[in-house]
């Protein structure tokens, strides 16, 4: 973690609990690395439009519903597939369990499935876009740094990326 190495580290929490509340096996960074704890206060009205997820399964164009299926038609039963920003997050929007691919996004999730339909954007986790997605069973979180050592541990089976823009030739520029 990032606070084991800093000069000066703020935690914000949600919730500030007494000394002792927490078991000790949920503990991701000890007390002794942080100078000063802040307590979170976000409304939904800090957050603006991004507070609620309704109509963020929006229609989207054929084209890339169409770029989403062809990519989904790739992958196959047992597959681990990181999904990039853009076009690939369209991907978990047509994945469903019985497929048995496990979605991956590289903030630190296992198991992405579709976008919700309805409810609060606090209510579920993010994709790398920062659009809400549900989890499906057997999901799992952790921090960017397990999600790239996943990768370079050769973890993923395949990767959908996003570009904006490809030659002829396939090269890619982000």
């Amino acid at each position: 973690a990032m606070a084991t190495a800093a000069d000066l580290v703020i935690a914000e929490a949600e919730f500030i609990v007494p000394v002792g509340a927490l078991d000790p096996n949920t503990v991701h960074t000890p007390g002794c690395y942080v100078d000063y704890l802040v307590q979170a206060h976000t409304t939904l009205d800090d957050l603006g439009s991004s507070a609620s997820v309704a109509g963020s399964s929006k229609k989207v164009d054929d084209a890339r519903m169409n770029m989403a299926r062809r990519a989904l038609a790739e992958l196959r039963a047992g597959d681990v597939v990181n999904l990039g920003i853009g076009i690939p997050t369209l991907v978990a929007d047509l994945i469903t369990p019985a497929h048995g691919i496990i979605m991956h996004t590289e903030n630190g999730m296992l198991g992405v499935g579709p976008s919700p339909a309805d409810g609060g954007a606090l209510d579920y986790p993010v994709n790398a876009g920062k659009i809400p997605v549900t989890a499906l069973p057997g999901s799992s979180y952790f921090d960017s740094a397990d999600s790239f050592a996943m990768i370079r541990g050769g973890h993923m089976d395949v990767a959908i990326m996003g570009g904006l823009e490809v030659d002829e030739q396939a090269n890619l520029a982000n």
